[in-house]
């Protein structure tokens, strides 16, 4: 949903929506194989009870890599 990069800290957070906790989870597997990414973490989950589908809204942070 979002992308919000820190120039001044080298970091990024990163805003989605999954359908499920496990996809969440792949999602943020996917991104710490990412060579331009490094110490990526889940930094926060929830479930929104309110909507019958019980999607998984997310923000995980992490730092880029520099150079090559």
């Amino acid at each position: 949903l979002s992308i919000e990069p820190d120039v001044a800290s080298g970091t990024v957070g990163i805003t989605g929506e999954a359908k499920s906790y496990p996809a969440a989870l792949t999602y943020v597997a996917w991104l710490s194989h990412e060579k331009t990414l490094r110490d990526v973490r889940l930094a926060k989950h929830e479930v929104r009870l309110g909507d019958p589908r019980r999607p998984v809204s997310f923000t995980v942070s992490a730092h880029w890599r520099d150079g090559p």
